[in-house]
């Protein structure tokens, strides 16, 4: 009889100590935040000349400038890209026609435009604040066409809330993004 007293108190020890540890276990894998599979893919935005050959001595980017997009994909994606000029209008860059069924790259370096289509990308229009997002992801993207009228038909109050707006529908509906800015001069 003595044995059996001697361990009981061990026992109760051992489960207050367990069932609150093992609560605070259960709480957190039901609570944790579950990756959802968009983790990012694009990385080392880049924007550059599509040439060695600028015209000019004076820095920047100018209207006429030819430029491509470079990134790096951390694995097989399908890149988006969009655009957002000086007055914050909205315009779909890559693919190019937002009917077509989008092609995953391969991971690596992406260069926009592919050099293949003979396409070029040039800075025109009004000078100003230029901005550049790419999202990209894993698993089949949604409906380009559906994507571009909902970016079209984001609320237009200033230039940096159409912006950022942009970067939302994007986050939510493709998977993360980066942009880069750069200054579009005369």
């Amino acid at each position: 009889a003595t044995a059996g007293t001697s361990a009981r108190p061990w026992l109760r020890h051992w489960v207050r100590v367990l069932v609150p540890a093992a609560a605070v276990a259960a709480a957190l894998l039901v609570l944790w935040p579950r990756p959802s599979g968009d983790h990012v893919l694009v990385r080392d935005l880049r924007l550059l000349p599509a040439s060695q050959m600028r015209g000019g001595s004076e820095a920047g980017w100018h209207t006429g400038d030819a430029f491509v997009l470079r990134f790096d994909l951390a694995a097989p994606a399908q890149p988006v890209v969009f655009h957002a000029g000086p007055s914050g209008e909205l315009a779909l860059l890559y693919p190019e026609d937002p009917g077509a069924p989008l092609e995953k790259s391969p991971a690596g370096p992406v260069t926009l435009p592919p050099e293949a289509g003979g396409v070029a990308w040039r800075f025109e229009g009004e000078p100003g604040a230029e901005t550049f997002v790419v999202a990209a992801r894993s698993r089949p993207a949604p409906g380009l066409a559906e994507l571009l009228a909902q970016a079209r038909a984001l609320p237009a109050t200033d230039r940096s809330a159409r912006v950022k707006a942009l970067r939302e529908l994007l986050e939510k509906r493709v998977g993360p993004v980066q942009a880069i800015e750069v200054t579009h001069l005369p």
